[in-house]
């Protein structure tokens, strides 16, 4: 198979030497004389820059002592924790995985601490592995340098700011026998944080699920779905109006969607999601127009706020998302106002 490496006595950096680092300080992943490819490390962004700083690389590997394994192996890569950042780096390689699955032993993933245990793991990480196939017998959290027998190596086929070119091929075949394809599924749907106020939100975004459902959308949280339900949600609309958040990684999962896509940013000028929404579907919407407030939280957790929250309606009716656009400019100031009330209440009552 294409963009897949066989290696012969690899050696294994452990997460748990840079897991509470930043980017730039990473050396986890494969080292091995004859793989030069990026595949080693985790990549990112246009660029597909290599998260490995070679320098403290070099300084390390030398001194550790690697445990000798017997057996074949399938390289996953470091365990992050969090849904969008799992399935955008953990399980970008596990595509490959039904290939060669008779002759794997054990499938490697980088955990950050003894406390990563198979046993340990929610239901929703539970439901991605399973969409992926891979067989739960076989995990085993590596937390310590070793040396492969054998090691099955393959290459992301997506990851935060990028998505191959062959990432469509290679996905196709989970959704053979029309297995996500669903018409009780809603047409037109509303990807809503309503649950996560103070976890990162556009305030007054109360009042636009309004105006949505009144144009037949269906509000949806993605957080109460399992894995297959938010997949299908994606799989069978044909509009879909989205809040900036963790919940559209799972269109890395998806080969491609018939329907178009207006994303509501809480950060102005962030490419993230909207290089992931560009490569899901052929028609995309952006709105930008906002500000962070002031807070001493991180930019993702922080609330936002915009002074263009009606031209953001006009615009949804300008590109066919709604058919009315009318709305009470007062109670649209109302609902801001209270979102930006209730999460300075929050950060007070926490001082």
């Amino acid at each position: 198979m294409n963009n897949v490496y066989f290696l012969k006595d690899a050696k294994i950096i452990p997460y748990t030497l840079d897991c509470r680092d930043v980017y730039d300080n990473y050396i986890h992943g494969i080292v091995h004389d004859e793989l030069t490819s990026s595949v080693r490390g985790l990549v990112r962004g246009e660029n597909k820059k290599l998260l490995i700083n070679e320098v403290r690389l070099s300084e390390v590997k030398n001194k550790l002592s690697y445990k000798y394994e017997s057996g074949t192996f399938f390289y996953l890569g470091p365990f992050i924790n969090q849904f969008g950042h799992l399935i955008t780096q953990t399980l970008s390689r596990a595509w490959a995985y039904n290939e060669y699955r008779e002759v794997v032993d054990k499938i490697i993933i980088l955990g950050r601490s003894d406390k990563d245990t198979i046993e340990s793991l929610p239901k929703h990480i539970l439901e991605l592995f399973e969409f992926f196939n891979l067989d739960l017998n076989k995990i085993i959290f590596v937390n310590d340098s070793i040396q492969t027998e054998n090691l099955i190596a393959p290459a992301q086929s997506h990851g935060i700011g990028f998505r191959e070119v062959w990432h469509t091929k290679e996905y196709l075949p989970f959704y053979k026998n029309g297995r996500y394809k669903d018409d009780s599924y809603p047409k037109k749907i509303f990807i809503s944080r309503r649950f996560f106020k103070l976890k990162g939100r556009l305030a007054g975004l109360d009042a636009l699920a309004e105006i949505l459902k009144g144009n037949d959308y269906t509000e949806v949280f993605p957080e109460n779905l399992s894995v297959e339900q938010q997949i299908k949600l994606f799989f069978n609309a044909s509009h879909i109006v989205a809040e900036e958040g963790s919940a559209l990684h799972t269109l890395d999962l998806i080969p491609e969607i018939k329907a178009k896509i207006f994303l509501i940013s809480r950060r102005k000028n962030y490419p993230t999601f909207k290089g992931l929404v560009n490569r899901a579907t052929v028609e995309s919407y952006f709105f930008d127009d906002v500000m962070t407030l002031d807070t001493e939280d991180r930019e993702a957790n922080a609330l936002s706020v915009s002074f263009s929250l009606s031209s953001l309606i006009h615009r949804l009716r300008e590109t066919s998302f709604i058919s009315s656009d009318c709305f009470s400019q007062s109670h649209l100031n109302d609902e801001v106002l209270k979102d930006i009330v209730d999460f300075y209440k929050v950060k007070l009552s926490k001082v």
